[in-house]
This record gives structure tokens, C-alpha cells and sequence, in this order.
């Protein structure tokens, strides 16, 4: 999910709180700059579960908490992340001259290697280092602690560590074919005397001119799937057929279905007849094309004297003919939005539902037949 910070995490917001409530806080050793207030906080509001509630949900202040830290006079912003994405964030916000954003680890770079740049910028920057903390008290090795093995089956199963780049395809393609390597590597370093040689072309000036544009291409092409892969979906799953009604609605309920459109129409039949079968007590009303806002409230005012109305089911979308006044649009998305505008006129608070069909397409089964009633 990437849901986080939105109204999509209302839903869990309940949940959440009762396993923040569970938690123990303990007073920060460091200062908090919060992303949910863009200002420090005080150890009362990190020991607040509604605070970490809010913070799940609330839309985050990242320019306000780095240029509140700036104010503050600091000077050196390091991100502990898998990547630079907050850094490129961070860096336009603050002054270039007086203060630098430095990213410990880089998307596709090995991490000892992105971890030691870092370090060594931050160095240039004016931060000491610790050689023997770098190195566990041991020169010229890393500090790697090895995980315990089970206690009484002493044989080990932790897998070696292996260079991953995130592109698990890609990389095995790359290692059984040493030339592929080597070849995808000029492309992406756009390295024209490498590229030129590994083809066995001479370097002239037609080639100068392609190998920008195909590591322009690469470069775009990966940066495209990993945006893909964080992008939001909607999936579609088949609900099962119940052999009786799930959910009981009872009272009574207003459909409105547009004029010429009798009720003996399979799909309008089908839809009227759901609402009765979960026990709902139907009053089909019929509007005609080009019904005004003022004419619909009148037709509910009298639909609905002297009945409590439970819900209202529209119909209107799937009336696609052109508007009478305004061609470019639907008659049906016309007629929906007057019937939004006349339900409050009406004094008619009930649950309005606007149905469609095909208006949205489930999967490469189902085509995309009436996009004009997604409006």
C-alpha cells in the first residue's frame, strides 16, 4: 500500500491506535523535529498515541520541518534510507552555500561504497569521523557481527551476502552474459569509445549522436518500472452469487431512470429488482431529457411526500445522447448533477447511488464500452 498520509487510512486508524496505546514511550535522547507540525516536539507529544495516530493519516510538512531545522541553524541534513529521494527533497530548500542534505546509502550503488562517500562528504563538510568506530576497534576491517546459529542445531543456514541492485532479472541476464554486461554498462555510463569498440564501430558522429538518446532511454525505461511499481491500483475481484440477500435494507427507496427507458429493460430490471429482493421498497420515477434542477426537486418533493425515503439509486448516467443546451455533454451526467443539486433542495438526505455501465473496465475481459459515464 502507499496509501499512507491520506484519507485511505481511515479504515485502520481504530486498529492502529489500540497498538500504539500497547506501547511503552520513553523520553528522545535527541530533539524531534516532526514532519506532522514542521517544529520540534515536546517528549509529552511523542509519548501521545494520538499523535502517532494523526501522524499516519495527516499530510506531511517535510519543507516546513527542514526549514524549521535550518532556522535552527543546522547546517548538514543526512538521510538514513535505502536511497537520495528525500535528499534531492531537502537540498533545493536550503541555502547551497551554508548547507548540504547528504544521502547515506543510493538506489543501484553498492552499499559500502555509497555508505564510505557519504561519510567521506559529510568529512569535507566538517564533521570528524571516527576511524576505530568505522572499523569495530579493528583497522582495516568492517564491523560485522555475525547472527547466533540455532542453539542446539549448530549448523548454519543464513544465505551469503550477494550485490543486489533491485533488478533480480536483469542482474542474472547481466552475469550469464559477461558481453550483455559490458555493453549495458557503456550505454549507461553514455561511454561513446567503450560503446563504439564493444560494437566494432568507428567513432564518428553518427554514433554520437544515437548513444544519448539510447541511455537517455534506458535510464527513462528504468525509471518508469520503478515508478510503476509504486504506483496505486484498483483490482477487481468477481464477487461471488449469494443464494439469498446479505444485507437487509428495508424502507423505501427512489430510482430514477431516464424517460424511454421502461422498467422492463433487462439491466433496469435487474437493478430495480436487487434493491427488492434485500427488502427494499422501490418507487421508480422517470425524468425526461433536459429536466432542470427546479423541475427534479419538484418530481422528488412529491415522490417523496408522505414516505420516508431510506435511499435513492440514479440511473441517469447511462442516458449518453447529447444535452439538448450543451452538446458536449452527456444528457445522463447533465441530468446526475442536477439530481445532486435537487436532492438538497428537496430536503432529501438520503444516500444518493449513482450506477453505471461501462463505464469502467474490470479487466482485459471486460472492454471499456462507455467511458463518458465516468465523468
Amino acid at each position: 500500500s502507499h496509501a499512507f498520509h491520506s484519507p485511505l487510512m481511515d479504515p485502520m486508524l481504530d486498529d492502529f491506535r489500540k497498538l500504539v496505546e500497547a506501547v511503552p514511550f520513553a523520553a528522545p535522547a535527541l530533539p524531534v523535529v516532526s514532519t506532522v507540525t514542521g517544529r520540534r516536539l515536546a517528549a509529552s507529544e511523542l509519548a501521545d498515541p494520538e499523535y502517532w495516530v494523526g501522524q499516519a493519516r495527516a499530510a506531511v510538512r517535510f519543507a516546513d520541518a527542514v526549514r524549521y531545522l535550518a532556522d535552527a541553524g543546522a547546517s548538514l541534513f543526512v538521510e538514513i534510507g535505502p536511497g537520495g529521494v528525500l535528499t534531492g527533497l531537502a537540498q533545493p530548500l536550503l541555502d547551497a552555500d551554508s548547507a548540504h542534505a547528504v544521502p547515506l546509502l543510493r538506489t543501484r550503488t553498492d552499499e559500502d561504497l555509497a555508505a564510505a562517500s557519504a561519510l567521506a562528504r559529510l568529512h569535507v563538510h566538517g564533521v570528524p569521523l571516527d576511524p576505530a568506530a568505522l572499523s569495530g576497534g579493528r583497522a582495516g576491517r568492517p564491523a560485522l557481527h555475525d547472527l547466533p546459529t540455532y542453539a542446539f542445531q549448530r549448523r548454519r543456514h543464513w544465505l551469503e551476502s550477494t550485490a543486489f541492485s533491485g533488478r533480480p532479472a536483469a542482474d542474472a541476464a547481466r552475469a550469464a552474459d559477461p558481453a550483455e554486461a559490458g555493453f549495458w554498462d557503456s550505454v549507461e555510463r553514455a561511454d561513446l569509445a567503450a560503446f563504439a569498440q564493444r560494437l566494432g564501430l568507428a567513432d564518428d558522429a553518427p554514433l554520437s549522436s544515437v548513444l544519448p538518446a539510447l541511455s537517455l532511454w534506458r535510464r527513462s525505461h528504468q525509471e518508469r518500472s520503478a515508478l510503476d511499481g509504486r504506483r496505486y491500483r484498483i483490482a477487481w475481484q468477481p464477487a461471488p452469487a449469494a443464494s439469498a440477500p446479505a444485507t437487509a435494507l428495508g424502507g423505501g427507496w427512489l430510482a430514477l431512470v431516464p424517460a424511454g427507458r421502461p422498467a422492463g429493460d433487462p439491466w433496469t430490471a435487474d437493478a430495480l429488482k436487487a434493491l427488492e429482493e434485500h427488502g427494499a421498497t422501490v418507487r421508480p420515477l422517470e425524468v425526461e431529457p433536459g429536466t432542470g434542477r427546479e423541475a427534479l426537486a419538484e418530481l422528488l418533493r412529491t415522490a417523496a411526500h408522505g414516505h420516508a425515503v431510506d435511499g435513492v439509486l440514479s440511473l441517469l448516467a447511462v442516458d449518453e445522447q447529447p444535452h439538448r443546451t450543451h452538446p458536449a455533454l452527456a444528457e445522463g451526467l447533465a441530468a446526475t448533477l442536477a439530481l445532486i443539486q435537487a436532492l438538497g433542495d428537496a430536503g432529501i438526505d438520503a444516500p444518493l447511488w449513482c450506477a453505471t455501465r461501462g463505464a469502467v473496465s474490470t479487466g482485459a475481459s471486460d472492454p471499456l464500452r462507455s467511458p463518458r459515464q465516468a465523468a
